[in-house]
């Protein structure tokens, strides 16, 4: 609907203009016009061609919608006005000033500054200066936002000297430094010695003297951590994914990657294996020493004070070694014997060989022909209880035992020639029991009798069992009566009668159940 604000309409009113839209729309009536003369698109809807109301206008058109221009807009990068500058100050209050501050700029309700106890109007010796008037600029958007807009580029000038000030303090002071290190160390330059060179600002020449030694506290990589390129990886000795584990973020491996490989041919064991080795063990031996002094009573720790710990273990090692031999001397003195401690073997002396053996920290052969003792991880050549022979020793049957006695327990005492001799008593015994055949026991008459008396019973319990089972099918159970079961029989159950039931109950996982003849209900 292209019309103008919207105004207070009469029923009749708002219908003569709905027809007269329809009409536009559809091409009958003219367009209408706004305030320029030109035609207004009646297919435009309302809420675009309808001014809004702050803007107060009462005649149609779509000027709201356009660009609007400013007549005379002063542009922010032709004009320049002062940004918080202050006027000059007055000796006296002046009437129609602040009567708070002074000023001639404002009234006391405008006033910034806080309520004076006494007023410039009473007290005029603290009068504040005028403000500056800024002029009615019409700016842009970019004369708003321009924060350079009234600064001053001379007062930037303040900055460059009170930075040169400092270099060249800072000058002075390095050139004194170096002064006095040179006088304290007396040291004379020779041919070919370099002073520190300054550049324009001052500093030294880090980036040519250090090269070599300039660190970057960003790239956290280790020395340990290279290698050479043409030595073996650690990820690459076994690619088996079940062996020792690499870590990609260390470049370690701590366990051996290839256990199975004969000690004398490996090459890498793990980077555990250099934990026994330079001075480790004396950092351990440390450690248990500070522990023990712990435990006594010093307050010894080998981190907090390294080198009072130091200490203390040397002078711990100096008076054991001083004590030892000092007892061997007072031995040797008593008993005798130096001589033999002093000398060497012969064997030893004049034994003279090319052959090289190298041994491991437990004894094993690394490198060398040596013949390496076959030894087992078990006691070896100990005896228990007596025996004269290990367990294992003997077997019979399929069961192990000592060979010295013959018996099968391990834990047993040993009993000699006599354990043997009992042992083949008891199997002869054995061999005797099993070959002679047992008798068969002759059953009594009245025996014979109890047990057809029992099949009778047992008969006759199953066909009352059946009878039963019939009759219980076609009775309905919601009309039997209490006590219904026991009028006839005994409310003792006996064993007749149980065998009958477990005979004739039915069994509902049983396959061919339903194959049984119903003529043969009655036979056991």
């Amino acid at each position: 609907m292209a019309s103008g604000a919207a105004q207070w309409k009469n029923r009749d009113d708002w219908k003569a203009a709905k027809e007269l839209e329809e009409a536009r729309k559809a091409g009958n009536a003219p367009a209408e016009k706004d305030e320029e003369g030109n035609d207004i698109n009646p297919h435009i809807p309302q809420y675009i061609s309808q001014a809004p109301w702050y803007l107060n206008r009462t005649t149609p058109g779509l000027k709201h919608q356009r660009l609007h221009q400013y007549e005379n807009v002063k542009r922010f990068d032709r004009d320049w006005y002062q940004r918080g500058q202050k006027a000059g100050t007055a000796a006296t209050f002046r009437k129609g000033a602040c009567t708070n501050c002074g000023a001639m700029t404002h009234k006391a309700k405008d006033c910034c500054e806080r309520p004076r106890a006494v007023g410039a109007k009473f007290k005029p010796t603290e009068i504040a200066p005028d403000e500056v008037i800024l002029p009615n600029l019409q700016l842009d958007f970019e004369g708003t936002h321009d924060r350079w807009n009234g600064y001053d580029p001379d007062s930037y000038q303040e900055v460059i000297e009170r930075y040169s000030k400092t270099e060249a303090e800072r000058r002075k002071m390095r050139h004194q430094e170096f002064l006095t290190q040179t006088e304290a160390e007396s040291r004379i330059p020779k041919v070919g010695d370099t002073l520190p060179i300054e550049d324009e600002t001052g500093d030294k020449d880090e980036d040519n003297a250090n090269v070599f030694a300039k660190i970057d506290t960003k790239q956290r990589t280790s020395v340990r951590n290279l290698r050479i390129r043409e030595d073996l990886p650690k990820y690459l000795r076994n690619l088996n994914p079940n062996s020792a584990y690499f870590d990609p973020k260390t470049r370690t491996m701590r366990g051996d990657p290839n256990p199975e490989i004969d000690p004398k041919e490996r090459t890498y064991t793990g980077d555990n294996s250099l934990r026994g080795t330079g001075e480790s063990a004396q950092v351990f031996e440390l450690e248990q020493f500070a522990y023990k002094a712990y435990e006594n009573g010093s307050d010894i720790h080998p981190l907090a004070c390294g080198t009072q710990a130091e200490l203390a273990f040397r002078l711990h090692k100096q008076k054991s070694e001083e004590a030892s031999s000092h007892q061997k001397s007072a031995l040797l003195d008593k008993y005798g014997g130096g001589e033999h401690i002093n000398s060497l073997p012969a064997a030893i002396v004049y034994a003279q060989t090319d052959q090289y053996v190298e041994y491991s920290r437990d004894g094993r052969i690394i490198k060398g022909d040596e013949k390496q003792i076959i030894r087992s991880r078990f006691a070896e050549d100990e005896y228990i209880n007596n025996h004269t022979s290990v367990w294992g020793s003997f077997w019979s049957n399929g069961q192990w035992g000592y060979a010295c006695c013959h018996q099968f327990i391990k834990n047993s005492y040993c009993s000699g020639e006599a354990g043997k001799r009992a042992q083949q008593v008891s199997l002869a015994f054995m061999e005797m029991a099993a070959e002679t055949p047992r008798e068969q026991p002759v059953l009594k008459k009245e025996e014979e009798d109890d047990e057809e008396t029992k099949a009778k019973k047992l008969r006759k319990a199953i066909k009352a069992e059946a009878k039963f089972q019939r009759s219980s099918v076609e009775l309905d159970e919601r009309k039997r009566k209490y006590n219904a079961l026991s009028q006839d029989q005994e409310c003792k159950v006996t064993e007749e009668q149980m065998e009958a039931y477990y005979l004739k109950r039915p069994r509902f996982d049983d396959p061919m159940a339903n194959f049984v003849n119903k003529h043969d209900d009655d036979d056991p």
